[in-house]
């Protein structure tokens, strides 16, 4: 399952990225998608590649990424006695969840709607066929791909398990009509709650927070700075305050004003005058033999 959901990212992640590439490549390098807008109507070719990609990111069925996923998942709900392992589930069904809440706005604002006044290309043209070609490639695998891996549906093939057969044993998906019933149902009554919704007055007057919570991108930013930023930034100021001034830089300067003294100090005995070196020879010798005679009386 882990296997064949790293292929289907081969298939769905490049075929996001080589698309998003497209887009840029047509916005004139411009990579804030709050300034793009209405690309439907200029790339559609690129924005259905786009979407194809999306749907198979966020698991839809029948894209390739809806029978990756459902692996992962499934195995992890199918072991009743394991808390860990249901809560691994959880944690991966809330991530599917964002996953959709996300991708779907990169898209929406990206293809949809009306374009930004400050989109930089007022026309752009749909990406040349070397760079589409390709993207239009994976689109066709991240429709089809589940197919490599659902023979447990009457169709398809198990190629991938057969290929992985002798190092980690055979495996298929082996969910039935039930789980796709369950995905179609669950997808139509999303469409029916989406066009209910545009008929009816702006989210926003139902649920204010739920805004503010979207327009703050889920306090992302607020949780980041309150848990390292802020931690971080006082560390460093401590360390600046309190160890680099007062003793790093202190023990650096305190060195050379101790050089610069010692060297005002011996110049002073720099005068010229022969007497004044000899008077320093004598006392030098008188010191030395002063201290020898010292030391031999007390040993």
């Amino acid at each position: 399952a882990g296997f064949f959901h790293l292929l289907s990212h081969a298939f769905f992640k490049a075929l996001l990225f080589m698309a998003a590439g497209n887009v840029i490549h047509a916005m004139h390098d411009e990579q804030d998608m709050r300034k793009y807008g209405g690309l439907w109507n200029q790339m559609r070719p690129t924005s259905i590649a786009f979407l194809v990609g999306s749907l198979s990111l966020v698991g839809v069925f029948p894209f390739v990424g809806f029978f990756s996923k459902e692996q992962i998942l499934g195995a992890a709900f199918s072991k009743p006695d394991d808390t860990v392992v249901h809560f691994l589930w959880f944690i991966g069904f809330v991530t599917a969840l964002i996953t959709g809440f996300y991708t779907g706005r990169m898209w929406w604002l990206s293809f949809w709607g009306k374009p930004s006044p400050q989109r930089p290309v007022e026309h752009p043209h749909e990406a040349p066929p070397v760079m589409f070609v390709p993207v239009a490639t994976l689109a066709v695998l991240a429709t089809v791909g589940g197919l490599l891996q659902t023979k447990a549906l009457g169709f398809g093939t198990d190629e991938v398990s057969n290929f992985l057969s002798s190092a980690v044993g055979p495996e298929r998906w082996e969910g039935g009509g039930a789980e796709i019933a369950l995905t179609l149902l669950t997808m139509l009554l999303a469409a029916a709650l989406f066009v209910w919704a545009m008929r009816m007055r702006p989210w926003t007057a139902y649920a204010p927070w739920a805004q503010r919570l979207l327009e703050r991108k889920y306090y992302f930013d607020e949780i980041y700075d309150a848990v390292f930023v802020r931690p971080l930034d006082w560390v460093a100021g401590f360390l600046q305050r309190d160890v680099e001034r007062p003793v790093i830089d202190a023990a650096v300067v305190d060195t050379g004003a101790l050089a610069r003294w010692s060297a005002g100090e011996l110049s002073l005995t720099q005068s010229g005058y022969f007497r004044n070196y000899v008077l320093v020879f004598v006392v030098g010798v008188v010191s030395i033999a002063g201290v020898l005679l010292l030391v031999r009386a007390l040993t």
